[in-house]
């Protein structure tokens, strides 16, 4: 295993993966996610301050700069989604290099990210802005930690970076922020680093880089906080009510997100004791603690995994760090690491599965599977390369967006605050959502008018199906999805695209 320990070695791996799985993607996947589609209709081919009160765009941005690089298509989401994967290894890599002062324990870290379920098979399809926080507070952690020991400018201007690039990312990073603050506050040596004015590279830079989409949120009449609350308390119960459902519901999903990578390293180096002393250790207590006050206070009952980022990455360092510190998962790194790397070997191979199985089983939708690629080509065969399209919904319109560049989509429901504004004139306006699959010889499925369409079409439009066939299955009837088609005309298609 030495070969993965060093830089050298972890840079080679972190590559090797993101190519291996890019080109699955590319080669085998016949459509974006629901996350990546999402990007791409928020994006819409240009670039703003912002696009959305959910969340800051700085992936919106990053995929702007992919696709001015290798042009639209899935090949600059696979390359963008598969790159910030391999930048997370290696962020981790760097994090727990520096909290265990050991290669061996940076690799072992690494590697045993691989016993998340989130990173081992999470962010090959799932996540866009969280890639980036969750690189962001590896970096963010590490810079600081390592500042603590030597003041340099080039560590404040890192850490100033990480920062940034945290909040541009996800809203929640601002909890990392806060966390280290007190953290510091409480020790002598963090009161040193708070005393040094280079420190102040990080307000500045985080004000300089929030300013654009904050305003452009302000102007659109949004507020993140507002969003944000309602967001998290996603039942209309009574405060009390959600107050002890999310009391619950906090730590399930802590847990959960930290398992099984925290029985695997609890058994391989607990003794039944740590010695927890110092900043990490502090500023771990302190990102759990004030997740939970304030997921309570709110009355979060919309706590998932997925949510966990900013209140577990550091507790996960300062787990890591306490039980390496004493002796017996050093001597053990060796299983983690191979560990990590069966469980990779593993996933590729399900991966491999998922893509060539793609009618079993038989009742499962296999969502990541639909021939949005072949529907484009379908719809350039009918003179609709350049459309104005009404998708049902983001997945759909992201993906339109995506393999028919020269066509416009927007989707009548998402997040987007502002449309795009209305075709020129003479574009055909077409409505387009998904009526299901068959398999085999089935007939296709019924015509039906979603709410969100209808609310756009006049009684008695008449309606057309347009099908795209599966790629083969290795188990299981090959499938056809079948969408169906509407005409709209200019008047009603200005109103919808927000003319």
């Amino acid at each position: 295993m030495r070969v993965v320990v060093g830089w050298p070695g972890i840079l080679a791996f972190a590559v090797l993966y993101a190519l291996v799985h890019g080109a699955l993607a590319v080669g085998l996947g016949t459509g974006l996610n629901r996350d990546d589609a999402e990007a791409a209709e928020m994006l819409q081919h240009r670039l703003a301050a912002a696009y959305q009160v959910r969340n800051p765009p700085l992936y919106e941005w990053l995929l702007w700069g992919v696709e001015r690089v290798v042009g639209v298509g899935p090949l600059s989401h696979a390359l963008l989604r598969h790159a910030l994967v391999a930048g997370v290894f290696a962020a981790a890599y760097h994090a727990g290099r520096t909290v265990t002062r050991d290669p061996r324990g940076g690799a072992a870290f690494a590697f045993g990210l691989f016993l998340t379920v989130w990173f081992a098979q999470g962010f090959l399809t799932w996540g866009t802005h969280t890639l980036i926080l969750t690189m962001a507070i590896f970096g963010f952690a590490a810079t600081l930690l390592r500042l603590m020991e030597a003041r340099t400018w080039g560590r404040h201007c890192a850490l100033a970076g990480f920062a940034a690039a945290g909040l541009l990312a996800k809203w929640s990073f601002a909890l990392v922020l806060l966390t280290a603050l007190l953290a510091l506050v409480a020790d002598a040596p963090g009161r040193r680093v708070l005393g040094d004015r280079r420190i102040l590279l990080v307000p500045a830079l985080c004000a300089l880089a929030l300013a654009p989409p904050l305003l452009w949120i302000a102007g659109a009449g949004e507020s993140v906080l507002a969003m944000s609350q309602a967001n998290l308390a996603e039942r209309g119960a009574p405060w009390a009510e959600r107050v002890v459902e999310a009391a619950w519901r906090f730590p399930v999903a802590l847990l959960l997100f930290l398992l099984p990578w925290l029985g695997v390293v609890a058994g391989l180096g607990w003794h039944g004791r740590c010695r927890v002393a110092g900043t990490l250790p502090r500023w771990a207590l302190l990102s759990v603690l004030l997740a939970f006050l304030g997921a309570v206070a709110v009355g979060a009952t919309n706590m998932g995994e997925r949510y966990m980022y900013p209140a577990a990455l550091v507790p996960m360092l300062a787990i890591f760090a306490a039980v390496w510190r004493d002796g017996r998962l050093a001597r053990r790194a060796t299983w983690l690491i191979g560990g990590g790397l069966a469980v990779a070997a593993v996933m590729l191979l399900l991966r491999i599965g998922a893509y060539t199985t793609g009618g079993f089983p038989e009742g499962k939708a296999n969502r990541h599977l639909i021939p949005f690629g072949t529907l484009a080509a379908a719809l350039r065969d009918r003179g609709l390369g350049g459309a104005q399209f009404l998708a049902e919904d983001s997945t759909l319109s992201g993906n339109l967006l995506t393999y028919l560049p020269g066509a416009r989509s927007v989707a009548l429901r998402g997040y987007r605050v502002r449309d795009p504004g209305p075709p020129p004139p003479g574009t055909p306006c077409v409505a387009i959502w998904q009526l299901g699959y068959t398999a085999g010889d089935a007939p296709p499925p019924p015509l039906r008018l979603p709410d969100a369409v209808a609310a756009i079409l006049p009684p008695g439009t008449t309606l057309d199906r347009i099908a795209a066939r599966w790629a083969p299955t290795l188990l299981g009837a090959r499938r056809t999805t079948v969408w169906a088609l509407a005409r709209v005309d200019e008047d009603r298609c200005i109103r919808a695209t927000g003319g």
